[in-house]
Parts: C-alpha cells; structure tokens; sequence
C-alpha cells in the first residue's frame, strides 16, 4: 500500500463502537452533525455542546486543510484554549457529501494509540514496524534478538541488521524519506533452526501535510521466490553448458530467411567455423552450408517443422565443410520460439564415418551373400516370427527340401513334429538370451537317415536368429560305431572281470560281439586238444542249432568246414560276399546253406600262438568289412587270447591304467613325470600346452634345457628335497619354444618304482605368469600411488574401520606434519577421537566421518582461524571414502587465500567509497552542465533574436534609406545570428546526448538504416544514391541514442557524396583483429588522412563551408554516443575516394 491506511483494514461499525479515539459526522457546511464522548472530551466539551458547531471553528489555524485523503496531522484549540496536536482520517461519502472523521491525539512522541488497530497489527503475519526521520523504531509487532517488541521502541532500526545490509537498508530508507516515493530492499537472516531466509522490505512513506514523517516497513518472506531463482540460475548454467559443451551440434534458426542465431562449439567442429562466424552469416551462405542436393529437402524439412507435421522423425543430409569435404549428419528439428516468433531449433550429429562404415558394410554384405551362397553348410536366417526368413548353401545335397517350399514358413510346417518343438525351443531362448545354442537332429532324406548339427546365435538386430546347418552324418555314424565300441569294450572287460569260467566268458563275449555289431549268427567253437575235436560250444541267433556240433581235427573232412579252414591257417577270415567266393572256398557251402552271405571268422590264440577257440559270425546279407573294423576284430581276438588265458586280473590292471592316463591328460593343470636326471617321461596336454611343445617332442628333453639359467639352483635344491623323500612347492619360469618366459607353480611329489625306491618327481604345473603380472602392476601401481602420496603438499590422514567399529588412522603424509603442525608417527593406530586436533575437534566432526563411512557421501569445509580478531589461518577439509573401510581426510592450508580475499574485500569497500565520492562530484558537475545548457538556451538566444528582428525591421522599413552595402551588412548579420541559433542547437544536441538516460535492448542495426535511409530519401528525392545494407547486425544498444548517430553518419555520406556522378553508401560488419566491427562506407569526397583527429573535435571541419554545408558537431555527437556505449569509433579515408567510418558496440558483459 502507498500510505498507511488504518480504517480500511476494519470493520466501520465495530471501529466506532469500541475504539478510544475521537469520532465525529460533518455534513456538507462542516458542522458537527455528532461526535462520540472521546472527541468532545479532547476538546472539553461535551458531545451536546459540541453538536452543531463548525468545524474549522476548533482548529488552530485557518491555513490548515483537514480534508485531505491522506492522513495529516491537525492541530485543535480546546475549550480552555489550550493546544492539542492530532492525527486525522477523513472518509467522504460522495453521494450525501458527508464526511466521517477519526481523530486520534498524538503524545510527544507521536505514537499512534489505536488499541484496536496495534492488537490486530501485532498478530499479522507480515512484521511490519513505523521507523521515524532518525531510522528509530516507533512501532514493531515482532521481536528482535533478545529484545521484546515493546523494549525496541526507540531503538535504531539498524541494530538488527546483518552488518553487510547496514548500508544499503539505511540508503533505502534515507532514499524514502528524500523522495516521497515507496521503496523496497531485500535482506537475509538467519532464524532459528540455522537455516538462513531471505525478506523483501516494503518501505512506505507516511506523510503529513506532504512531508515524510516516518515510514512502515512491512516484511514479507520471499525465502522459497530466492531458492527458486538460485535453483533456476543454476539449473539454467547447467542446461547452457550441456549445450555448450554438448557433442551434438544445435543451432536456432528464425525463418524469413533462415539465419543462425545461435550455434554451439560442436556445430562448429562439424562444419569447420567458429560459433561466432556461423551467427554472422546471411541467408545466402548459410544455403553453400547445404550440398546442393540436399536444399529442396532439407526446405521441406523445416516447413513441416514449423507446421509441427506428426511423424517428421530425422533427415539425412551432406553439408559443406569449411574446406571442401562433405559431411553426412543426421537432422532432428522442431519449431520453438525465439524473440517472439517461431524458430527452428536443430540439432546434428555427424555420421560421416557411420555411412562409410555403412558403405563398407553393404560392399562386405554383397561379398559375404557371395560366400555365403558357397558354402558347404546351409545357412538359415529366422525371423522374429520363427519363421524362415533367408537361406544361403553352395552344397544342393544339404538341403531337407528346396528353400521355396520352406522360405516365409514357420518351424513348426516345415520339421517334422518329433524335431520342431525342440528346434523352435531352442531359437526362441537364443533370442531371449543372447547366449549361442546347438541342437542335432535326424531327418530322412530318401532312404537315407542324415543327422544334422544347428548352431544357433542371435542376429545384432536382436530380433532374428541365425542358423548354421551341418551335414555331421559322418560323424554320427562315426560315433557311433565308437559308441558301440565302446559298449562292447565295457561289456568285455566286464565279461572278463566277472566271468567265472571258460563257458560264461564264450557265451557272454559271443552275444556282445553279435549285438554290437549286428550279426544275425553267431557261434563260438572251442578247441579240446586232447579230444582232437573243434566243438561247438554256444551259438546265438536264428539256424544256430544246424551247425556242426563236432568236427574232428585230423580228419580229411575238416577242410570242407569254416572252422577247420580257420584252425589250420590262424589268420581272421573276412568273406563280404559268400556267393562269389564259393567256387574258390569250398569251405563256404555249409553256411551258404544256412542262408549266410557274409562271414568273419577269427582264431582265439594264446601266448605260444596255439589255438583256443575259434569264433565265427554270418550275415544273411552282403557286408563290407572297413580296415578299421578288420583292425578292431583283430584286437579282440588278442583280447579274447589274452581272457582265455586266464589274465583276467592283468587286462583289468591295464584298462585302470588307461582309464587314470585319460584322466591325468584331460586335466587343466600341466602334469610332468620325470627321472632322477630331470629327464620328461610323461607330459599331459596341458602342460605341452604351457611349454609350447607337442608331447612326442617334450619326452625325453630335459627339464633344465627348458628354463633360464638363474633358476637352475632352485630346481635343483629341490629335485635334492624330493631324492629325499620330501614333497615341496616352488616357483621358476620356463621358456617356451617361441621364446616367450612363462612363470609357472610347482607341486612335485617324489615318485617310486615297484621295489619302492625313489626314481624321479611327479609335479604338478600351474601357469601363474599373468597372476604374477598382475601382481607386479599392482605393486607399481602402490608405489607411484605412494610417491604421490608422500610428494604432494595437501596433508593426507588415512583411516580405516577396524572391526571394533572404530576408525583407525593406519597412515600419514608429511604435508599433514607441515599443515596441522603436528608429528603423526606417535598417532598411527589410534582412533580418530584421539589424533584430532583440539581446535578443530567436535562431536558433530567426529560423526560426519562415521556418517561418510556409512553412505559414501564426500563432504568439504573450511575452518578459520582468527587472533583478536585477526585472521591468522585457514584449513580447507575435504573427507572421502575409498573402500567400505577405508576414507580419506585431505588438509589445505588456504591461509594465504582467505587472508588476500579480506584484504580483497577492504580494498572493494574503500573503492565503493570513492566511486560515491566521485559519483557524487560527477553530479555535481551535471548539475553545472544543466545550469550552462539553460543559460544557453534562454540567455544567448534573447539577443540573437533580437539582432535578429532589429536587422529584419531595418530590411523591410529602412531599404529605401540604406544603400546595397548597408543592406549587404544586414543580410550577413541575419545569416550570422541565424548561424549562431543553429550552434547553439548543436551544443544543446550534445548536451542531452551526453546527459540524456539509456536504455540498452536488442537492435537491429541493419534494420534502423533501412529506416534512416527511407527518411533521408524523403528529404531528397531527387538524388539517386546506391545504398548496400547487410542482412542482419544486432548489437546491444540504445536505440534512440543508436538511430542519432546512424542519422549524422548517413546524412554526412548523403552530403558529401553529392558531386560523385554514382554514389554508394555500404553498410555492414566485417572482422577486425577477430572481432565484429560495424562500418559505413562512401565513395564521396573523402578527407586528408593526416587530418583524421580533428574529425570528432566539436566545430572542426576539413571542408569550407560553401563546399559543404554543416556546423561541425555531428561526428563528435556520434563519438560521444558510442563513448557512452563503452565503444570505440574511427575513420579511415583518401581525398576523392571515399570514407569509411568503423565503430564498435561491445555487449554489456564485456
């Protein structure tokens, strides 16, 4: 509120009825029409005798005018005669012309008395105090520090002020009191809960008789309006710098025609200009940014920007490089405003090396559906759907079915159902998981069973799923001719181990070999020497029981029998097709006749290559026997040998051995045996691997061949250990066979021979070289950490949280020695309580650390240090965790820094206090220049014009009497008088200029000389005058101020390009010394470089005046304008060639 309004904030009727003050009712003469009992007794009347009398009747003087808005002070005469001062405030109504008075005596210290209006003051929210002339309080309905409202009175109203607010509340209050006019500043406190707040002071005046007698403060809280404004400034730097430092070009760009506004650093790396070139370019080379193909799009682009078209996504466009190249970026946009009209704000990233490597990819795609198309496997491409999306195979024989009768199916319609669910399953967790899977599976092709493996992995699109097929029927039957193999091996071996006789061994073994191996017959005939007879002794399979039980030996008959051919040459007989061997081997009929089409029969011999047995299969189909099967029926047969021969327990012994051999060359861990002489004897696999040696080249070496001297002493003190009988561990190196040093952990036992004496070492070897490395980098990483540690002068405390929970100092720099002044080699190991400093130490520290143990949060303080008052010293702490155990305290001695900002500070305010000194000597002069300026104004131009009017009156009444010279004499005293106006025009032109307020806004500058131009135009209509103006300028500037200056500039190119046959006149920016100037150039007369500094001198001209009229004073008011910009001004030119005027208007900033 403007003035202190007491009756409007209550209620009227409960006003009058419980307020101690004087009330009473004036009609329209100013008689009382009624009054209450305190305004007659005020006056010692009664409210009878009072009723009726005028009003101005009781005042003390007749000057005074009680019916003013505003409240004022009245001074009455009572009915004694005796003088009492009082407040008044009048209400008006309009429509009776009546007026309401409320009337409140003052006491001497002019305190208000309304009982009713203070109760309702002191409960507001806002605090509101009355301050008088002398800055003391007369009212406050808020405590401050210790004292009450009610103690304050009287108090300055500055005691409870932040010292750094004294002045300014004081300047603004003063200012309030001088001027009349409301005011208000802005202080901050700190309340109770030590949290500081901010409060906006109102300052209104009260008047009386329109002389400030005090004011009302009213104090609001504007804390949440300040943290707003702070959280916004920095959440506006913040966004500014991401902008400004962002790795994606953006830029602005208002429309009609496009231009840059605005551009950051990264726009500029892209195109290879600085930001400040990029927002001084016109329409035209802004268009060359864009590679001539790409302008039409890009136009439409931003059209549909502008519309704010749905789904108009990004664009891809080349743009021109500063040196020549192109650049492919992508293009995102959308409208935004920008100085109150629609803009595009755009936003690039440069995907020049991404289409290239795009480019390359669609070559190298091209190159590999190539390959693809010849490969032996087939490859198959499913879609996020399952279904088959591509397939590529060089091999026609691969395929289940041609790729159009499967292309765009799903899985599932194209495998059958036994190998599509677990196909589809296996694609569809490829997909979810990322992880590579397998799958094999049988199909029949004709009449043919093929097994296929499917190697899956998921496509880089993350949708599709990638399947390479391969033809591994060759390995399935591979394998499973192993797998039968193996079966029949376990099954024999098991035969051998639990077979209690000759007949269970002959039994079980025949019907392992005819299962395994798929013989429809099988018969085993055993060999009784003494009987002389080949017996048959177990058969399997169909017609078995019309073999020849017995067949004698030294019969003639025995030639015509299978068996009998077999026992007389010992050698495995292999028959493929028995009918073709017929005619040439008799011995076939029989089991010709017995529907056998192929035939093995193999001799069972013992050590002394005598015949046990002989076992005898058939096929009642053709067979081709491999040379691998050949070989393997051989083993058997040695094996069977071997059983028969009862070494069961030898062959079990050899099996374990084999089994343990496979262990020991599987393992992951090198496993070497070697002798007394350090000779290899066994190497597994892995510790070939180590050494980079096959096995066949590592038996036999010696171990130390195989590592560098300096280790040789150490195996060798241990090979001594283990000839000993002690197992030990150590660790050398070994150099590899590509030269490369691998360091390597070895376990070695001592290993016997069968009388149990010692022969040589067994040892594990574990690969530790990159363990070893690691290790090493550590260790250097420690020192270097270390020697910074120790070498830099920020003071260091490390503590760690020992398991009791306390914090430990384990370690100190010597910096912290120098810092804290305290020797800290006595303090290792103790707790934090106990190491602190007295001077810095306090519970609230001490918590702060467990507090950053705990959460991790860092935190920094600065303590100082003063002396009687002095600053002596100043510590920066900053405390950080480095592990859930371990934290860091740093100390910065910044006494030097804190001690420089205080003087810094003392300095700023002794500097404060001349600047108003000088600002005050500065208005004073003004003052001066306003007195001189009217003097000119009113004194000068009095005579001139009457010189003036006397020598026009002699003109026109006394021509006849005056001859040509007198009249000559008049018309050259007229022309001066009126020369004379016109400097005095000029001198209070620059005055103003020079006195007159500014304000700064946005202008642009092309814009105004457009505007000049038309004008000057007007003036001159029959001049024709080029006129070159730049697309867009802007500066920061006073425009009236601006567009004066520009007038002089142009008007001056105007007039002195007159007798030039084709004038031009330029304006525009160019870069001087890297920086904008603006300039405005002409081909008109010109001007004597070594004249140049009296061209801004006021009156100096460098032309005659009937040459080329003018007083002289244009381009000094130009100088002084931009002076007043914080700019520069200057000129260059040739006589006959022109001038060009160069100026500068740096932002305010600068």
């Amino acid at each position: 509120m403007d003035q202190l309004s007491w009756i409007e904030h209550l209620d009227f009727e409960e006003f009058v009825n419980q307020i101690d003050q004087g009330f009473c009712i004036l009609d329209q003469q100013q008689l009382i029409q009624h009054s209450n009992n305190q305004f007659a007794q005020m006056l010692g009347f009664t409210p009878q005798e009072i009723k009726g009398r005028s009003f101005t009747s009781l005042l003390d003087s007749a000057q005074e005018r009680p019916f003013q808005d505003e409240p004022q002070i009245i001074t009455f005469r009572t009915k004694d005669r005796r003088v009492i001062r009082t407040r008044i405030r009048v209400l008006h109504n309009a429509a009776t012309s009546t007026r309401f008075l409320l009337i409140s005596r003052l006491e001497l210290n002019e305190q208000i008395k309304s009982n009713v209006f203070f109760h309702a003051l002191s409960h507001a929210t806002p605090r509101v105090a009355i301050i008088d002339r002398d800055l003391k309080f007369q009212y406050i309905n808020f405590p401050l520090t210790e004292f009450s409202a009610d103690e304050i009175i009287g108090m300055s109203a500055l005691d409870g002020v932040q010292p750094e607010y004294v002045n300014g509340l004081r300047d603004a209050l003063e200012m309030v009191f001088e001027e009349g006019i409301p005011g208000s500043y802005e202080i901050s406190e700190v309340g109770k809960n030590s949290q500081e707040c901010w409060i906006s002071l109102q300052i209104n005046p009260i008047k009386v008789n329109n002389i400030v007698e005090s004011v009302v403060a009213i104090g609001v809280n504007i804390t949440e309006r300040v943290l707003a404004e702070q959280a916004l400034r920095e959440s506006e730097s913040k966004y500014k710098t991401i902008i400004e430092q962002s790795l994606i070009g953006i830029a602005i760009l208002p429309p009609n025609p496009y231009r840059i506004v605005f551009a950051n650093t990264q726009l500029g790396t892209i195109l290879g200009y600085t930001p400040f070139e990029l927002v001084s370019m016109d329409a035209a080379t802004i268009a060359d940014l864009i590679h001539i193909d790409d302008r039409d799009a890009i136009a439409q682009y931003f059209a549909s920007c502008l519309q704010q078209e749905d789904g108009i996504g990004t664009i891809q466009i080349r743009l021109n490089h500063r040196d020549g190249r192109q650049k492919w970026v992508e293009l995102a946009a959308g409208r935004t405003y920008y100085n109150g009209e629609y803009a595009i704000h755009a936003s690039l990233v440069d995907i020049t090396k991404r289409r290239e490597i795009e480019e390359g990819l669609k070559e190298s795609e091209a190159r590999e559906r190539t390959l693809l198309q010849s490969l032996n496997d087939l490859i198959i491409v499913h879609d996020e759907n399952d279904c088959y999306a591509e397939a590529f195979t060089g091999n026609q024989d691969i395929l289940y079915t041609a790729p159009t009768n499967y292309i765009g199916r799903h899985i599932n319609e194209v495998l059958p159902e036994s190998i599509s669910s677990r196909y589809l399953e296996c694609v569809q967790q490829v997909r979810q998981t990322g992880i590579n899977g397998q799958i094999d599976y049988p199909l029949q092709i004709g009449s043919k069973l093929r097994w296929f493996s499917a190697n899956m992995s998921r496509h880089e699109d993350m949708r599709s799923v990638v399947v390479a097929v391969r033809d591994v029927s060759e390995r399935y039957e591979v394998e499973e001719i192993l797998r039968r193999e193996r079966r029949f091996f376990r099954e024999l071996a098991e035969t051998f181990i639990s077979a209690k006789d000759i007949e269970e061994l002959s039994q079980r073994f025949l019907n392992s070999i005819a299962e395994n191996f798929n013989f429809d017959l099988g018969v085993y005939t055993h060999h009784f020497p003494k009987e002389g007879v080949l017996r048959r002794t177990f058969t399997v399979g169909i017609h078995s029981d019309q073999v020849s039980l017995d067949v004698q030996i030294n019969h003639d008959e025995i030639k015509t029998f299978l068996v009998g051919h077999v026992f007389e040459q010992k050698e495995t007989l292999f028959i493929e097709d028995v009918e073709k061997e017929l005619t040439t081997k008799p011995f076939l009929h029989r089991i010709y006749e017995l529907g056998g089409k192929s035939v093995l029969a193999f001799p069972i011999l013992n050590e002394r290559h005598e015949i046990l047995g002989i076992a005898s299969f058939a096929n009642y189909n053709t067979r081709v026997f491999s040379n691998d099967e050949k070989e393997l029926f051989d083993i058997i047969a040695n094996m069977l040998g071997t059983a028969f021969e009862q070494k069961t327990v030898e062959i079990a012994l050899k099996m374990s051995e084999r089994k343990y051999k496979e262990l020991i060359t599987d393992i992951s861990e090198g496993i070497g045996i070697a002798d007394s002489e350090e000779r290899l004897l066994f190497v597994n696999e892995s510790l070939a691997e180590i050494l980079g040696y096959s096995g066949e080249e590592l038996l036999g070496m010696n171990l130390l061949d195989l590592v560098p001297p300096e280790d040789i002493p150490t195996i060798r003190m241990h090979t001594k250990l283990r000839s000993e009988g002690t197992p030990s561990s150590y660790i050398h190196r070994f150099i590899r066979k590509d030269g490369d040093m691998r360091t390597v952990r070895v376990s070695g036992v001592p290993s016997k021979d069968d009388n149990g004496l010692i022969d040589g070492t067994v040892a594990i070897v574990t690969d530790i070289t990159e363990q070893v490395k690691a290790e090493e980098a550590l260790r250097d990483s420690e020192l270097r950490f270390r020697s910074v540690f120790e070498s830099t002068p920020v003071g260091m405390h490390l503590h760690e949280l020992s398991d009791a929970g306390e914090l430990i100092l384990i370690d100190a720099n010597p910096a912290a020695d120098i810092v804290l002044r305290s020797k800290h080699d006595h303090l290792i190991g103790k707790p934090i309580t106990m190491i602190m400093p007295e001077k810095y130490a306090s519970e609230e520290l001490i918590a702060r650390y467990y507090d950053i143990i705990r959460t991790g949060k860092p935190w920094s303080s600065e303590s100082i240090m003063e002396q009687d008052g002095v600053v002596v010293g100043a510590l920066q702490i900053e405390i950080f965790r480095t592990s859930p155990r371990t934290l860091v305290t740093s100390f910065l001695d910044i006494s030097e820094r804190v001690i420089a900002e205080i003087e810094i500070r003392k300095l700023n305010e002794e500097l404060s206090q001349r600047v108003d000194e000088r600002t005050a000597e500065l208005a004073a002069v003004n003052k001066e220049l306003e007195a001189f300026a009217y003097s000119v104004s009113h004194d000068l131009r009095a005579p001139l014009r009457t010189l003036d009017g006397f020598s026009q009156a002699l003109m026109e009444d006394y021509s006849e009497k005056i001859d040509e010279t007198g009249l000559d004499y008049l018309k050259r005293l007229r022309a001066a008088a009126t020369k004379m106006g016109s400097l005095i025009e000029d001198i209070l032109a620059l005055s103003r200029v020079t006195r007159s307020e500014m304000e700064r806004s946005s202008v642009n500058l092309s814009v105004l000389v457009h505007e000049i131009v038309e004008e000057i135009q007007d003036q001159y209509p029959e001049r024709e005058v080029e006129v070159k103006i730049s697309g867009t300028t802007e500066a920061r500037c006073d425009r009236r101020l601006m567009k004066i200056a520009l007038s002089n500039l142009l008007e001056n190119a105007w007039k002195f390009t007159k007798n030039v046959d084709h004038p031009m006149i330029e304006f525009g920016t160019q870069l001087v010394n890297e920086k904008s100037v603006f300039y405005l150039r002409d081909n008109g007369a010109g001007f004597d470089i070594k004249h140049k500094d009296k061209l801004f001198v006021p009156f100096q001209r460098l032309h005659l005046e009937d040459e080329f009229e003018g007083s002289g004073i244009g381009l000094a008011t130009v100088q002084r304008i931009m002076n007043r910009h914080g700019g520069l001004i200057w000129a260059d030119g040739e006589v006959g060639k022109g001038s060009t005027f160069y100026f500068t208007i740096p932002d305010k900033g600068e």
